[in-house]
């Protein structure tokens, strides 16, 4: 049985609605940033692993899909959610079957600026995989846009119960290297077979969080109508087996519509307390969601 190591610090991922707006597509992939040096080689141990720095990315036990998820998928703040399974079409069936260890380090005047500004760790680390995937894998794709099921993200009953923790000039994002210290209230108490967060965002980064926690089976899109950046604390049970963000290719899918809670549960579930402690609830419906097309791809060369 292999053994799951997570190392990354993570802050914990519509009926009859107006047309949702579809992500941008990203830059084209020639002008992206790209690791100093990638070491690529199959995977011999079974591990499953994720670690980053600001001066190393290393992976083990990862399929080519997987990269393609992170690499094309959302950043908020300092993390990364990755494309779920229905957002990526083609490709052959070694993406899903072959795995690899990927060990990268970043130059050193980049991994200094990562350094002094943690927040645009993720968001730079996504475009070096995709520059990765385009130079090892050979990687090709195009960008398309789907009707698919989703979720609104709209306020609950009572209202939102966090519009008094709006973001204030002074206001900033916790420090990479404590991830568990908010700005606001209390740090987050880990706790066995719970899920906490507790940052600043606005509604639209809570929408692309929610969309890459493995309790989701549909994106979801924000129909709150709140522009600002709000303090936000959610704290819940998991009503599946723990599973990282970063390893969505082996959570099992769960849809909350139809969901039934572990007999022995004792917290509240995601949808419980998203309204419980935010006043915000998911409505079931469809939108237009980006779609990630493989026209073409190669297995790397063993280095």
């Amino acid at each position: 049985m292999r053994t799951a190591i997570i190392a990354a610090a993570l802050l914990f991922g519509l009926i009859n609605t107006p047309k949702i707006r579809a992500q941008t597509p990203p830059a084209p992939d020639a002008a992206l940033p790209s690791f100093e040096v990638v070491s690529i080689k199959p995977d011999r141990s079974g591990m499953i692993s994720t670690k980053y720095s600001p001066n190393r990315y290393t992976a083990t036990y990862k399929n080519a899909k997987f990269f393609i998820k992170i690499g094309y998928g959302s950043s908020v703040s300092r993390f990364a959610f990755p494309l779920r399974d229905d957002q990526v079409e083609g490709g052959p069936g070694w993406i899903n079957s072959k795995y690899y260890d990927v060990d990268a380090k970043i130059e050193d005047s980049l991994a200094e600026q990562f350094r002094q500004h943690p927040e645009q760790l993720w968001g730079q680390l996504r475009l070096m995989l995709r520059s990765m995937l385009a130079d090892r894998f050979k990687l090709q794709v195009s960008h398309t846009t789907k009707e698919l099921p989703a979720y609104a993200l709209v306020a609950a009953k009572d209202g939102p119960k966090f519009l008094d923790q709006k973001m204030m000039p002074g206001d900033s994002y916790p420090s990479l290297l404590t991830p568990n210290q908010p700005p606001r209230g209390q740090p987050c108490v880990p706790k066995l077979g719970w899920a906490c967060m507790a940052n600043y965002m606005s509604m639209g980064d809570l929408a692309v969080l929610l969309s890459g926690l493995p309790e989701m089976s549909r994106p979801v899109i924000d129909q709150t109508g709140l522009k600002d950046t709000y303090f936000l604390k959610l704290e819940y049970e998991h009503t599946h087996r723990a599973a990282s963000m970063f390893d969505a290719q082996d959570s099992g899918k769960v849809d909350i519509a139809n969901l039934s809670p572990p007999t022995e549960q004792t917290g509240p579930s995601l949808v419980q307390a998203l309204e419980k402690q935010l006043g915000l609830k998911l409505e079931p419906s469809k939108g237009p969601v980006d779609v990630i097309v493989i026209n073409h791809i190669e297995q790397p060369s063993e280095n």
